[in-house]
């Protein structure tokens, strides 16, 4: 989403982070696909992704065919797309086991023809616990020891 990244972009300068972003979607495949339109800034994280020629093309990548460092932490709020997003990122869940940070809500993960129980097996199927509730829809998920 333009705005948002706008908006990060302008949030890292005034924290003065050391962190690399890109203007992309993530996914479970290298792609074109195309985000809703959204009219409210306040909402603009508020997009849904989709194959139907609608607003804005976009760029959808594997993230691990760009991250190629040890990933500790991913944090994924992406409006029900997190399971498309984690499959593009198997390798790094298998090898390096980064704690998870996701917004699970089932309206959302539905839109996509998955559950949050998929969800959670899905990752149990990495190692990873069931899951601890931080606050309404999101969680944090860390490997087994």
């Amino acid at each position: 989403n333009p705005v948002a990244y706008l908006a990060l972009q302008e949030n890292l300068k005034l924290n003065q982070t050391n962190t690399e972003i890109f203007n992309v979607a993530c996914g479970s495949e290298d792609s074109n696909m195309f985000l809703t339109p959204i009219d409210i800034i306040w909402q603009a994280g508020m997009v849904a992704i989709t194959d139907q020629p609608t607003y804005l093309p976009t760029q959808v990548i594997r993230v691990e065919d760009y991250v190629k460092e040890k990933v500790t932490h991913v944090k994924i709020d992406i409006e029900g797309f997190e399971p498309e997003a984690l499959k593009g990122m198997e390798i790094i869940l298998k090898e390096d086991g980064p704690t998870l940070f996701l917004e699970i809500n089932e309206e959302y993960l539905n839109a996509y023809q998955w559950t949050k129980k998929g969800l959670v097996d899905y990752l149990q199927s990495f190692g990873y616990d069931e899951g601890k509730v931080i606050d309404l829809n999101n969680y944090i998920f860390e490997k087994s020891k």
